[in-house]
């Protein structure tokens, strides 16, 4: 098995037979988010990965720079980043908003 492609952190692997090298199977080694409504949704690995490095503060080019650091091939392009967290950003508000329409309606301030 050999990393073919990736995206982003996600990367696809293919397996191929060891004597003649025909590739009998390629997958992708993370799942993508199961809840999107978009027909390319993204992966699991990178929304993660996106959300770890919001929880510490840091943003692409500190997401950038530790890969670098510890070695681990960085390909998640900038679009993408925005792309997905700017969908993370519009969970959180959309989550925020619930929860504040509950304790009004709880009479919790």
């Amino acid at each position: 098995m050999v990393p073919k492609s990736k995206c982003g952190f996600a990367a696809k692997a293919k397996i191929s037979c060891s004597h003649c090298e025909e590739i009998c199977g390629t997958n992708f080694l993370s799942e993508r988010v199961s809840n999107s409504q978009s027909q390319n949704a993204p992966f699991d690995i990178n929304v993660r990965a996106i959300l770890a490095f919001r929880g510490i503060g840091c943003g692409f080019s500190a997401m950038k720079e530790r890969c670098g650091m510890i070695n681990i091939p960085f390909v998640l392009t900038r679009n993408s980043y925005i792309e997905h967290n700017n969908r993370l950003e519009q969970g959180s508000m959309i989550a925020f908003k619930q929860m504040s329409q509950c304790r009004v309606h709880d009479g919790n301030p």
